[in-house]
């Protein structure tokens, strides 16, 4: 739910932004989507979606930088055999721009994993041969937010994908 207000909450902000920036011709497309997005959020609120965030411990409180992005810097992959998990290296600028920043800065990255995350799953270390730029991520900075596929599809490909990446992208300088 917190998720959905927080939608809620972006598209409030951006509404306030396109009525400062009317004059630029680029935002006057972006009301009719963030009609849309305000409806889609809506609507999730009245469904029954569920998010959860899954953490060996409580989120670390004295980070002083916190990351929320997409996805975890890294994927996770089960074994189908032995049920274990295992980190896999991920691209992207994001990643390899910031997760050096949250290891030095002893940070904390919040994230979806890939995969859905019971209580009990650990994420686990990196492997000690990793030299991907999230190798000295360790997991007490990582918390993996669970998002049902139906919602995740609605936010990731709809909201973000169609309207916060061409808002944000196509801003006056």
């Amino acid at each position: 739910m917190f998720f959905i207000r927080f939608i809620c909450f972006l598209v409030k902000i951006l509404r306030f932004s396109y009525k400062i920036t009317t004059s630029n011709y680029k935002m006057r497309g972006i009301k009719n989507k963030l009609d849309e997005v305000e409806e889609a959020a809506k609507a999730a609120a009245m469904a029954s979606c569920e998010i959860t965030i899954t953490s060996p411990q409580e989120a670390n409180t004295k980070s002083s930088l916190i990351v929320v992005s997409n996805r975890l810097p890294f994927v996770l992959k089960r074994d189908p055999i032995t049920g274990k998990l295992s980190r896999h290296a991920s691209a992207g600028g994001l990643v390899t721009a910031v997760a050096p920043v949250v290891i030095k800065g002893h940070g904390l990255w919040v994230g979806w994993s890939g995969i859905t995350l019971e209580k009990t799953d650990e994420i686990p270390e990196s492997d000690p041969k990793d030299c991907t730029p999230t190798a000295g991520l360790l997991s007490e900075q990582v918390v993996s937010v669970n998002v049902e596929p139906v919602l995740f599809d609605s936010y990731y490909n709809g909201c973000c994908n169609e309207t916060f990446w061409p808002l944000f992208h196509s801003m006056p300088g």
